[in-house]
């Protein structure tokens, strides 16, 4: 598992939570990324300690993340992206934000992004 927050050690969990941390834009792309809980993923992208090119790429990985389970997972997207900071984004990254599908077709979505 990508995140042992249910098994072994507790330095094994922190361990890779750190590693998670250190490399969100490569592990991110992984299959196992998308098996992770709504309360992992929370965990990880609410980190003060997470190092990423831009907040975008944490955008992104929540898109794909509630992409791969939309019906379970496509009601926490608006609790989620609060833990965005949009405001770090450039004005390029924003629109692209507003353009993707899952936005562009929730108003109150949109409005969260656009705010």
């Amino acid at each position: 598992s990508l995140y042992t927050a249910n098994l072994g050690p507790w330095d094994l969990h922190l361990a890779a939570k750190e590693y998670i941390l250190n490399h969100f834009d490569e592990v991110s792309k992984t299959r196992p990324f998308l098996e992770l809980s709504n309360d992992q993923l929370v965990s990880i992208i609410s980190s003060q300690k997470i190092l990423v090119s831009s907040e975008y790429s944490i955008f992104k990985a929540v898109i794909s993340w509630v992409s791969h389970d939309m019906c379970n997972r496509g009601e926490h997207l608006s609790k989620i992206l609060d833990f965005i900071y949009f405001h770090l984004m450039t004005a390029d990254e924003i629109d692209l934000c507003l353009g993707c599908p899952i936005i562009k077709k929730n108003p109150s979505l949109f409005n969260q992004v656009h705010k």
